[in-house]
């Protein structure tokens, strides 16, 4: 519980100045994640009388809803703007100057190693995956640099923070899907869904069990960067064409993409519902000065919170136990001086 706390005030933290409305922010997502059944004790919580709140609002239509439509919404509200395309706002490169790209990363060794190991730990803990993640490696890295008025502006250093943290990911949720069986992330639980198909459980023991298999996995991950990287340098001017398409016509593919993919998640209306609400909402939180990222961490985070909170209460009802265990206090101190 300690733990999703000091994660909570480090998202906080991105916000700079405006502290504040970063934690506001953190416990709106919190109470977002409270809708729906409680999975600690069976009740049902702010479902207003209506089944289709009872399981609660889907996490990824809220991200896409939060962070996609939100930005749509932005793109859009300004009609002259709209009517043009990124193309017309400047000199768009398609070129990957790899050399340049490999220096730069040598160059700031330390932010790729810091990045890796904030990533492979949180890739450790279930349900935290890469979007996690990605914060926690720019918020250090900001916090680390010299320039932190820079962020936010493209800079290689808050561009190779987030990206090695989130190639990381993957290293750390393998380690407890194989060895435990529970998924770190999405990807690692799609994994584990076909281990399961095919007779094959993850255990302690697995790579001795499954060698073959499991060192296949390895080679697959390892080759599947240096694979990434031919396709995008490959594709990029491809990609880049998509600048040229006028921002209204654009805003609409991309909404009218999202509502699909928000539907086919379980197919009922309340995701394409969610979609419309959490894209106002975030429309409103930007234009307010509210940062997205506490938000989304607390609706991540939430039910892990929620259930440890649950069951350190189940345990033990004085509240004093989380400020005198050892690692619930250095969790609660790490995250007072974070903020």
């Amino acid at each position: 519980f300690m733990l999703v706390m000091f994660a909570l005030t480090i998202t906080a933290s991105l916000a700079g100045r405006h502290l504040v409305k970063g934690l506001i922010a953190g416990v709106i997502g919190l109470l977002v994640r409270t809708v729906g059944e409680d999975d600690a004790v069976g009740m049902a919580r702010f479902d207003f009388g209506t089944e289709m709140l009872l399981q609660g609002f889907d996490f990824i239509a809220v991200l896409i809803g939060l962070f996609a439509f939100s930005q749509l919404l932005n793109d859009v509200r300004d009609p002259e703007l709209a009517r043009k395309s990124l193309a017309d706002k400047g000199t768009i490169q398609a070129r990957i100057e790899h050399l340049s790209a490999l220096r730069a990363i040598a160059e700031r060794w330390i932010i790729v190693i810091r990045s890796a190991l904030i990533g492979t730990f949180t890739g450790i803990l279930p349900g935290a995956g890469g979007s996690v993640a990605n914060i926690l490696a720019y918020d250090q890295a900001k916090k680390a640099s010299k320039h932190p008025e820079k962020f936010g502006t493209g800079i290689p250093d808050g561009v190779i923070a987030p990206e090695s943290s989130n190639n990381a990911v993957e290293g750390g949720a393998l380690i407890t899907m194989m060895a435990l069986g529970i998924p770190g992330d999405v990807t690692t639980a799609v994994m584990l869904g076909a281990l399961l198909i095919h007779d094959v459980v993850p255990s302690p023991t697995f790579i001795d069990e499954e060698p073959v298999l499991a060192y296949s996995i390895f080679i697959a991950f390892f080759l599947a960067n240096f694979i990434m990287l031919l396709l995008q340098s490959g594709m990029l001017r491809v990609f880049v064409l998509v600048t040229h398409i006028r921002m209204y016509i654009l805003a609409s593919v991309i909404l009218g993409f999202c509502g699909i993919g928000v539907y086919a998640l379980n197919n009922v209306d309340l995701d394409l519902w969610t979609l419309l609400w959490f894209g106002i909402l975030g429309f409103l939180m930007r234009h307010f000065g509210f940062p997205l990222a506490p938000m989304i961490l607390g609706v991540v985070l939430g039910n892990i919170a929620e259930l440890n909170l649950a069951r350190a209460m189940a345990i033990d009802t004085s509240l004093l136990h989380f400020f005198v265990r050892p690692w619930s206090l250095f969790f609660f101190i790490v995250a007072l001086f974070s903020a």
